[in-house]
C-alpha cells in the first residue's frame, strides 16, 4: 500500500479506479489517554471484515493527534485502505461531516472509539445494496420495539418519525447512510446544543425532508461498547433541554439559525434555575416556558401532528413553551417527569400510564388527557374488530376510563365525544380542529413518488380529472363502488388515486389498477396533496355513533389541497360542509348511483367545482388554521395548570 503524504495533518492513498461501496467514517474526539484502547478495539474489528471493499476514514478532531504515538504506528494497525484528516473541531457532528465530505464510498458508515464492526451485519447490508439502493438502512433496538409488539420492518415503514422522536430506538453508528442521501440533507446538524441528540435530529429531518424509503436488517451493523456520553464533551443542559431542541428541529423546517435563535429564547434564563427536586416547588405559577412530556401509544404521531404539533410549531421562539414526547409503555416516570409543568397523555391505554397518574398526583403536576375517537361505542358499531377490547374487563379499557378519571382535564374536538366522556372527567375541553397550512406550502427539498410525476404529466397532457380517496380504512363500500364506476366511464377521462389504507375487499373494487400511495409521514402526506390537487375526493362515513364522534380532518385537508370533498351528509361534516357551497353532501342512506352522480356533477362542471374548492379554501384558511385557534389552545393549557392548583389547594 502506498502512502502520499500532503500536509502534516492528512495522508492519503492513491485512489483505486474501483472506488469502495463502504466508507466506514472513524470519528476521534475526547482525551487520547482515555480513547486510544477503544480506537484500537474498533481498528481491529475493522480488520476482521473480508469479502467486501471497504476504507477506513479517520477523522481527528484536533491537530495534535498527529503528533501521537498512537498515529505513528497507525500503518502497523489498520489492514485496509485508509486516510486520515484533521477536522479541528470538538463537535463529533462536524468531525463526521468532514469524513462524510472526503469519503468515497457509495455508503457511509459512522462510528465512534469503542464502536465493533459486525461482519454479517455488513454482509447483510452488501447483499442488499445490490438490489435496492435505499438512502437509509438501519439495525434498530429490537428490545424496545418488542414491547410494543412491533416488528422492525413496520417500524420503519410507517412510524419511524414517532418513535425516534419518543425514544433513542436507533443511532448513527447502526446505520448505513447513501453518501448522496446525506449530502442532500446537508450533513449532519453541527449545533453545540444537541450534543449526542444530533443523531435523534438527524434521523427526524431525514424522514421529514423526503419520501426516504427505510430498510431494516436482522442482522446488527456494529455493537456500541462505549457510549457516547464518554466520547463527547456537551454543553452543560439538562436531557430534557437537549432532547427538546432535538425533537423540534427534527420535526420542523427552520434553518438552523432560527432553531437556535427560538429555542434560546425558550428556555430562557430562569430554565437554568428552575427546583431540581418537584418536591420542593413553591411558587404559585410555574415560570414560563412551560415544561410539557406529551405521553403517547405507539401509533399516535399523526394524532399528536395535528393535535399538538402544529401548535408547538407556530410558538417556537415565543417564550411560553418546550416539549419532548415520550412513548407510554417505556416511560420512566421518576426520571421522565422531573420538574414537568404540564403532561398530556394522548390516546393513551398502556398499563403503564398509571404510574404517570400515580406520579403527577403524588407531585402535584397537572395531566390533559387527549382523545379524538368514541372508545365508549366503538365495540358495539364494529365489533368484529373491537368487540373485545374496548369493553369493560378489557385492561387497556380500564386504563383509558382511569385516565379520563383521573386527569386534570380532557381535551376533544366534537360535541357527541364531549357527551360520553363528560360521564367520567372532571372537565372536559372542546377545541376545533386545525390545520397548519406551512405543512402545504410548496417544498422544492422534498422528493414526490414517481406516481406523482405521473398524474402530474397525464393531468397536463389529457386535461382529464383526478378523483380518488384519501384516508384509514373506512366500513362502508358504496362511494367506492361510485369511484369504480367514474373509473370504468369512458366519457368521463378520469384517473383514480387511493392514498392511504383501504380495506382488501374494497380495494378489489376498482378493475383500472388506480394509483395507490402508501401510508407516510404527515409532512409528506401534506406535500403530496399539495402538488396533486385532486379534482374530487370523496370522504364517506358510517351513519353510527362512532363515526359521527370523528374530527372532520379531511374536510380541512381537501380544502387546503384545493380538492371539492363529497362527504356523508351525517355529523360531524354536515357542521362543517356547506353543501354545494364548500362541499358536497350525500344522504346517509344514498346508493352507488347517488354517489356516482355526485362526483359526475363535479367532474362535468368544473365551475361549479372551481367555486367550491375557492369557498372551501377560504372558509378553512379563515377559521381553522393553527394560528386561528392558537389563543384557544393556549388559554386551554394555561386553565388546565391553573385548575390543578386550585384543586390541590382544596
Amino acid at each position: 500500500m502506498k502512502f502520499i503524504k500532503t500536509t502534516v495533518h492528512e495522508e492519503e492513498i492513491d485512489l483505486v479506479a474501483n472506488l469502495p461501496k463502504f466508507s466506514i467514517i472513524l470519528g476521534i474526539t475526547g482525551s487520547y489517554a482515555l480513547i486510544e484502547s477503544a480506537i484500537l478495539e474498533t481498528i481491529q474489528t475493522i480488520n476482521s471484515v473480508s469479502n467486501i471493499k471497504l476504507e477506513l476514514v479517520v477523522i481527528y478532531n484536533h491537530p495534535g493527534w498527529f503528533q501521537s504515538p498512537f498515529h505513528q504506528m497507525l500503518p502497523l494497525k489498520i489492514k485496509c485502505d485508509y486516510r486520515v484528516f484533521n477536522a479541528d473541531s470538538e463537535n463529533l457532528a462536524s468531525v463526521f461531516n468532514y469524513g462524510a465530505a472526503n469519503a468515497r464510498g457509495e455508503y457511509l458508515l459512522f462510528l465512534w472509539p469503542g464502536c465493533h464492526v459486525a461482519q454479517t451485519g455488513l454482509n447483510t447490508l452488501y447483499k442488499a445494496i445490490q438490489d435496492n439502493k435505499s438512502d437509509l438502512y438501519i439495525y434498530p433496538n429490537n428490545d424496545i420495539l418488542a414491547n410494543y409488539g412491533v416488528d422492525g420492518e413496520y417500524f420503519v415503514n410507517n412510524f419511524f418519525t414517532h418513535f425516534v422522536s419518543s425514544e433513542e430506538i436507533i443511532i448513527i453508528p447502526q446505520t448505513l447512510i447513501r453518501a448522496d442521501f446525506l449530502k442532500q440533507l446537508g450533513g449532519f446538524s453541527d449545533s453545540l446544543l444537541l450534543g449526542k441528540e444530533f443523531q435523534r435530529e438527524f434521523f427526524l429531518r431525514a424522514t421529514r425532508s423526503k419520501s426516504i424509503e427505510i430498510l431494516s436488517i436482522s442482522n446488527p451493523i456494529c455493537q456500541v461498547v462505549t457510549n457516547l456520553e464518554s466520547i463527547i464533551e456537551d454543553l452543560n443542559l439538562s436531557r430534557y433541554a437537549t432532547q427538546s431542541f432535538a425533537v423540534r428541529s427534527g420535526l420542523n423546517g427552520t434553518s438552523a439559525i432560527e432553531q437556535e435563535s427560538n429555542f434560546l429564547n425558550d428556555i430562557q434564563e430562569n430554565y437554568f434555575k428552575r427546583i431540581v427536586n418537584p418536591q420542593s416547588r413553591q411558587d404559585a405559577h410555574p415560570p414560563p416556558p412551560l415544561r410539557i412530556i406529551l405521553v403517547s401509544g405507539a401509533w399516535e404521531y399523526h394524532h399528536n401532528k395535528l393535535t399538538f404539533y402544529n401548535y408547538f410549531k407556530i410558538l417556537e421562539g415565543s417564550g411560553k413553551l418546550t416539549f419532548i414526547p415520550r412513548l407510554d409503555r417505556v416511560i420512566l416516570p421518576e426520571k421522565d417527569l422531573l420538574n414537568a409543568d404540564l403532561v398530556i397523555i394522548s390516546r393513551g391505554r398502556s398499563a403503564n400510564i398509571l404510574k404517570v397518574l400515580d406520579y403527577c398526583e403524588r407531585f402535584n403536576v397537572p395531566v390533559l388527557y387527549m382523545i379524538d375517537d368514541n372508545w365508549f361505542s366503538i365495540s358495539s358499531d364494529y365489533p368484529k374488530l373491537y368487540g373485545s377490547l374496548f369493553v369493560s374487563g378489557n385492561p387497556e379499557y380500564e386504563v383509558f376510563l382511569e385516565c379520563l378519571r383521573r386527569s386534570t382535564a380532557v381535551l376533544v374536538y366534537n360535541k357527541v365525544l364531549e357527551e360520553d366522556v363528560k360521564r367520567y372527567a372532571r372537565k372536559v375541553f372542546r377545541l376545533p380542529v386545525n390545520i397548519l397550512i406551512d405543512d402545504f406550502l410548496k417544498n422544492d427539498k422534498v422528493v414526490l413518488p414517481h406516481q406523482v410525476n405521473y398524474l402530474l404529466e397525464w393531468r397536463q397532457q389529457e386535461n382529464g380529472t383526478l378523483l380518488g380517496y384519501v384516508g384509514s380504512a373506512r366500513f362502508t363500500d358504496v362511494a367506492f363502488r361510485a369511484l369504480a364506476r367514474a373509473d370504468m366511464d369512458a366519457d368521463m377521462n378520469v384517473k383514480l388515486i387511493l392514498f392511504g389504507n383501504l380495506l382488501p375487499e374494497h380495494r378489489n373494487i376498482f378493475k383500472h389498477n388506480p394509483i395507490t400511495l402508501p401510508f407516510t409521514t404527515y409532512e409528506n402526506y401534506a406535500q403530496i396533496m399539495r402538488s396533486l390537487n385532486p379534482d374530487v375526493l370523496v370522504a364517506p362515513l358510517e351513519n353510527n355513533r362512532t363515526s359521527n364522534s370523528k374530527c372532520p380532518n379531511k374536510y380541512l385537508e381537501y380544502a387546503v389541497s384545493g380538492s371539492v370533498g363529497v362527504y356523508t351528509d351525517i355529523y360531524p361534516y354536515n357542521e362543517y360542509v356547506r353543501d354545494r357551497s364548500t362541499g358536497v353532501l350525500v344522504p346517509a342512506e344514498a346508493t352507488e348511483i347517488d354517489w356516482y352522480n355526485a362526483i359526475k356533477e363535479l367532474v362535468i362542471n368544473r365551475d361549479i367545482r372551481g367555486n367550491i374548492a375557492c369557498s372551501a379554501r377560504e372558509d378553512v384558511l379563515s377559521q381553522y388554521e393553527t394560528r386561528k385557534v392558537l389563543p384557544e389552545f393556549l388559554s386551554m393549557i394555561h386553565q388546565v395548570i391553573q385548575d390543578n392548583q386550585e384543586d390541590s389547594k382544596l
